[in-house]
């Protein structure tokens, strides 16, 4: 028979995994970390039993539902049957109703043990929203803060290489933050996923006594930080990153253009969203530019004219930083970074 069970203790089960019995459309909005999608109806077959239930009442959804899930069933218990060779198995879907208790039935049929998570995919957001409304963080954040361009991303990357813990939040978001941000990496991910993102980490992070992140304003992209995490980087060991401007140019080409068309084109589109803030003629120039391939000139005005006005950090060494570091060489800017982490645990 299986186990009916609540969140805090399926996430607390070792080599256990999560089974989501929903739509693909829900699933990709969010689900469970390292769930895997096993549906009973994919989007459209949901559209239907949906309007059904509505149109005609619960019992015809039923049936229908039924007629469409039956000539599944044999698969979906031989996937079933090949993840529990491995591991647990928790069923859910989205609020512990139909769609898991019929299957934790068939399953029960087939003499395969399985939990079920009570209240569903439900209960797993009301766990995240109790935790960041509720926990005190007790490590201390070391904040990278710098210009754009001085390597902070790339030695975030080399420290979480490292096993350092690192919080890589444009990582998590898919965005590097600024009018460009989303240039060469596609869709964000929704803001329900970024969190149980940052929860995820959060929790692998609660035996170690600091967490790494890189500078950030509240919002990355259409994305927002959660309010405890932002409140630990403000109040957090701040580390000035800053690199000559020469080092910088090259930076951001690399970082955004890397010689694809596609990518310049993204970048001419993207200029416009700046007119507001540097005028039309400046942006219809640096349009110009760009298409001339002086790549080089348009990453110099962008620094100069838009970049650091906006996010006004030193150009090198200043008093008020924990720690201030040249990161013209990032294998030396790792070290150094690295023996401050080491003072601090």
């Amino acid at each position: 028979m299986h186990k009916d069970i609540d969140i805090e203790e399926a996430l607390g089960l070792e080599n256990a995994r999560f089974v989501d019995l929903r739509s693909p459309g829900e699933y990709t909005v969010d689900t469970i970390p390292g769930a895997f999608n096993l549906p009973l109806l994919n989007d459209e077959e949901r559209k239907i039993v949906g309007t059904i239930y509505n149109e005609q009442g619960p019992y015809q959804a039923r049936e229908a539902g039924l007629g469409i899930v039956a000539p599944k069933l044999p698969d979906l218990v031989r996937q079933l049957e090949r993840i529990k060779i491995h591991h647990d198995l928790i069923i859910f879907c989205w609020r512990g109703g139909l769609r898991s208790k019929s299957v934790a039935q068939l399953l029960d049929l087939m003499g395969i043990f399985a939990y079920r998570l009570k209240g569903g995919y439900k209960a797993y957001r009301r766990h995240i929203n109790t935790f960041f409304n509720e926990v005190q963080l007790q490590q201390i954040f070391v904040v990278l803060d710098g210009l754009t361009g001085t390597g902070k991303t790339e030695i975030v990357h080399r420290l979480e290489q490292e096993d350092w813990p690192v919080l890589d939040l444009e990582g998590l978001a898919n965005h590097r933050g600024s009018v460009f941000g989303s240039i060469g990496l596609g869709e964000q991910p929704s803001q329900r996923r970024l969190e149980s993102q940052i929860f995820v980490k959060l929790i692998s992070f609660e035996s170690r006594k600091i967490i790494v992140v890189e500078g950030e304003s509240r919002r990355i992209g259409r994305l927002f930080i959660p309010e405890v995490v932002y409140r630990s980087m403000e109040a957090g060991k701040k580390v000035l990153v800053y690199s000559p401007m020469e080092v910088r140019v090259k930076r951001l080409v690399d970082d955004y253009a890397h010689g694809s068309q596609e990518q310049i084109s993204a970048i001419f589109n993207s200029l416009s969203y700046l007119q507001r803030r540097l005028g039309k003629r400046k942006v219809i120039e640096l349009q110009r530019l760009l298409n001339d391939g002086q790549l080089e000139e348009v990453a110099e005005k962008l620094l100069r004219e838009y970049y650091d006005v906006l996010y006004q950090h030193p150009e090198g060494p200043e008093a008020g930083y924990d720690l201030c570091v040249n990161s013209e060489d990032v294998e030396a800017a790792v070290r150094q970074i690295e023996a401050y982490l080491c003072k601090l645990i």
